[in-house]
């Protein structure tokens, strides 16, 4: 199943599927797998890090860790 859910999120583009139809099934088909498989809580630490700067947020059950916001390298636009 994980594979098929990683099939389906890569036919997305921007983030959405082609037509409303394909949405409104990708929503459903995630709600689903969501509810069968995603049942424990979240919990651990992440690595952020963007040259020098790192972040390891911590994340709990109860909500997500706070926003990061990491400097844009000199010289790129």
């Amino acid at each position: 199943m994980p594979r098929l859910m990683r099939g389906l999120v890569g036919r997305q583009q921007r983030g959405r599927w082609d037509t409303t139809v394909a949405n409104a099934w990708g929503a459903v088909a995630t709600s689903r797998f969501a509810a069968a498989f995603e049942q424990e809580p979240v919990s651990g630490t992440s690595l952020v890090e963007m040259g020098a700067s790192k972040h390891r947020p911590v994340w709990h059950d109860t909500e997500p860790p706070a926003r990061i916001d990491l400097p844009r390298p000199p010289g790129r636009r």
